[in-house]
């Protein structure tokens, strides 16, 4: 028996009341919002929300708890979630203008201009003076381009609360976006005069001394940024980047140096230097900073990543690899990491690899541009340019500021001459990076092929300007004025870039079109002859000496050239060809078989030496031989076009299976569908399937291309003969022999008109 019952049982009933005093939802709520409050004054943001959401949960009609864990969920950038809290906030308390307010502003960020301008409306019709409101409606007319009711709006927003440096700010923003530098100078001067800590406003004037060419006061206002806010990164790295704009490499070096020095332990301050050195192309420098930041910090994966790149652009593969699977193994940096084992497999030519470890990456790692950017490059490097392409814009479009994304589909864009893809790209890199010269120098060429002549001109001096030192822009100038048929001024921009850069292969090859256009193909063959005792390494310029001299027939200088560029650069794809159409000419198809035939050992991996050698080989008489060169350049390259063409038609004439004929012959149409040959081949399948006026639509798109081949003409009379068109067939028939009456296929276009009588 207990001794002390009723003792107990006391005891018990007081521990149960103090705990029922404790769990009074009210006194919780109380501690759960003075400790969210504690939070949010510190700046401890995740904790805050964490506290005021137990608030919600025991006070779920709370709109005071609503409205707090909304503006530290905005605090916190979980836009999503603090607009939900805000919309509670609203519910149970319409009459909270801030809150509603605080709510249209992060619709705004949101794009749903809709619901931030009914929210405006009905602030403003419930009060005429709601300066804040004013301001929203302002942003809202701004984002559906109606600059002038915006600005309306933001002045009456002034106009309320005069003192509101916020307001002054978004005019500038408004300015700056029509590019009135004045204005926006004006309103960011006001609005650091009334907010003189505020580091982002002041970086903002800075930025506008800037464009306006003020850079004495930009200087001085970036610095002040810096000095505002010295444990942020943004001031330094703009300094850093306007001195190098105006080639003060030094000052730049600086900057980056005294960011190290505050804040050593920031990476991304850190890093800055290494990055600056690679972009001046000293290297040295670059490795020998990572070196030190990694035994400075051992264990920052993002060091040693940097570090394994650096070591990976001076050949150090064994390192790389090591430092880089340290990283993996502690598992950091994954994706990253990922891309820099697939840049080491491509180093030791382990190309196929490299692609496979990359598409597992990206199935991992779907939403990661870098992961899609490093698979298109090495996609392209195994001569499969559509998928990379294809990569490549899913790179930009999971992240537009990714610019070298962005680089290879405007590369891609100018080869191509898709205007649309190359004024996209070329504006991104201005956007993220307008001290780069490529930007304009891409813009600018989309603005030439629509022949907006001046718009180009703007670009390319712009580019010019930014670089001076380099060739590019030069180039760029010296096309244009060629396109013009302003042949002195291009001759004088090519030879300007040949002075800058002596083995400019463009500036040459410009040079030589400039002659070419004016009739002076003479001068052209000196020209290149005379930078060749400059350059005498130069593989390009024998080549086009090659060409130039193949141009006058005078086939043994031709041979002697194109071989010495071969020398040079084994890899120098066209002076092959080349050097293949000349044996030609003299009538040795052995000769230009075997030149062919070393083409391909020396690049075993390129489709086209394998392509070009199969057709050589069908000229000889052995069809066999050529399929089977074919089918090797498509185990290299799936997609090449030429390769399944050629494939296509060497079957049809040749008894192969007419289906799997068909089906190549529709994907290389399906790639180069305006092309003639290409044509002919997709149509002369259609005539072996027996599908006739598919056939007939398809060669005459050919002969709109190329008018005068004899071997469309004959593919066309037969397939009219087929449909029962007599008239139209013998038409055709004729005109093929008229073209070229000692064609391989004159005999059986002559045999074919006398079975239809002529």
């Amino acid at each position: 028996m207990n001794p002390y019952p009723f003792f107990t049982v006391f005891l018990v009933l007081i521990t149960l009341g103090s705990v029922g005093c404790s769990r009074d939802p009210a006194v919780q709520g109380r501690k759960f919002l003075e400790r969210g409050n504690r939070y949010f004054q510190q700046g401890k943001y995740a904790e805050a929300a964490i506290e005021f959401r137990s608030v919600v949960k025991l006070e779920p009609n709370s709109a005071d708890a609503h409205y707090r864990l909304a503006i530290t969920d905005n605090k916190l950038g979980d836009w999503s979630d603090a607009i939900g809290e805000l919309e509670h906030t609203v519910e149970l308390e319409p009459e909270n203008a801030q809150a509603q307010l605080d709510l249209g502003n992060l619709l705004l960020v949101g794009h749903d201009l809709e619901r931030a301008g009914q929210i405006a409306f009905a602030l403003l019709q419930a009060d005429p003076n709601n300066a804040g409101a004013h301001s929203l409606l302002a942003n809202v007319n701004e984002a559906h381009a109606q600059p002038e009711d915006a600005i309306k709006e933001i002045d009456r927003a002034i106009a309320l609360q005069p003192t509101n440096a916020a307001f002054y700010v978004t005019r500038g923003l408004f300015e700056t976006n029509r590019e009135n530098l004045d204005g926006a100078e004006k309103s960011f001067e006001k609005a650091t005069e009334l907010d003189p800590n505020d580091s982002e406003t002041i970086l903002r004037l800075a930025r506008t001394y800037q464009l306006e060419g003020r850079f004495a006061d930009a200087e001085k206002y970036f610095q002040r940024g810096i000095a505002a806010a010295p444990e942020e990164i943004q001031g330094r790295l703009e300094l850093a980047r306007m001195y190098l704009a105006e080639r003060q490499n030094k000052l730049a070096e600086q900057v980056l140096l005294q960011a190290q020095k505050d804040l050593p332990n920031d990476a991304d301050a850190y890093l800055l230097l290494p990055e600056l050195y690679e972009r001046l192309g000293e290297n040295d420098k670059a490795l020998s900073q990572l070196e030190m930041l990694y035994r400075r910090h051992p264990k920052d994966s993002r060091t040693i990543t940097e570090y394994a790149r650096a070591l990976l652009t001076v050949n150090q593969v064994d390192k790389a690899e090591q430092l880089n699977q340290q990283v993996l193994s502690q598992g950091g940096s994954k994706a990253e990491n990922l891309v820099l084992k697939g840049e080491i497999l491509e180093r030791r030519g382990e190309s196929d690899a490299a692609v496979s470890l990359l598409r597992n990456a990206v199935k991992d790692n779907p939403e990661n541009a870098l992961v899609h950017y490093a698979l298109g490059s090495a996609l392209n490097e195994t001569g499969d340019p559509a998928s990379a392409e294809n990569e490549w814009r899913q790179a930009a479009r999971l992240q537009p500021s990714m610019l070298e994304a962005q680089r290879a589909l405007a590369q891609v864009a100018a080869i191509q001459h898709d205007d649309n893809l190359l004024e996209d790209t070329s504006q991104h890199i201005i956007d993220n990076d307008p001290q780069a010269p490529d930007g304009y120098l891409f813009r600018g060429m989309a603005e030439a092929d629509h022949k907006n002549w001046e718009i180009a001109e703007t670009d390319f001096n712009r580019a010019i300007k930014i670089t001076p030192d380099k060739p590019e822009g030069f180039v760029s100038m010296g096309d244009l004025r060629l396109a013009q048929g302003r042949f002195p001024e291009a001759e004088q921009s090519y030879e300007k870039a040949l002075e800058l850069d002596p083995n400019s292969s463009e500036a040459m090859r410009g040079l030589i079109g400039c002659y070419t256009a004016a009739n002076q193909a003479g001068r052209g063959l000196a020209r290149v002859e005379a930078q060749i005792k400059k350059s005498p390494q130069n593989s390009d310029y024998y080549r086009m000496l090659g060409e130039l001299e193949l141009n006058r027939n005078d086939y043994a200088s031709a041979e002697q050239s194109l071989r010495e560029a071969i020398n040079l650069n084994k890899n120098n794809v066209s002076a092959f060809v080349l050097l293949g159409r000349v044996e030609l000419h003299e009538g040795s198809i052995e000769k230009a078989i075997a030149t062919s035939y070393e083409w391909i050992r020396e690049n075993p991996s390129d489709a086209m030496a394998y392509v070009l050698t199969g057709s050589l080989e069908e000229q000889r008489g052995d069809w066999r031989k050529g399929q089977e060169l074919y089918n090797k350049a498509l185990q290299i390259q799936p997609s090449s076009a030429i390769a399944e063409n050629n494939l296509a038609y060497s079957m049809l004439e040749n008894g192969g299976n007419t289906d799997v004929a068909l089906s190549l012959a529709q994907s290389a149409h399906a790639q180069a569908p305006a092309v003639g040959s290409v044509d002919d081949t997709l149509a002369w399948a259609y005539y072996h399937k027996g599908l006739y006026t598919m056939s007939v639509e398809l060669l005459q798109d050919a002969l709109k291309l190329e008018p005068d081949s004899a071997p469309y003409h004959y593919h066309l009379g037969l397939a009219y003969s087929k449909l029962g068109n007599m008239l139209e067939a013998k038409q055709h028939l004729r005109r093929a022999l008229e073209v070229d009456p000692k064609s391989a296929q004159a005999d059986l276009v002559r045999k074919q008109l006398q079975e239809l009588g002529g």
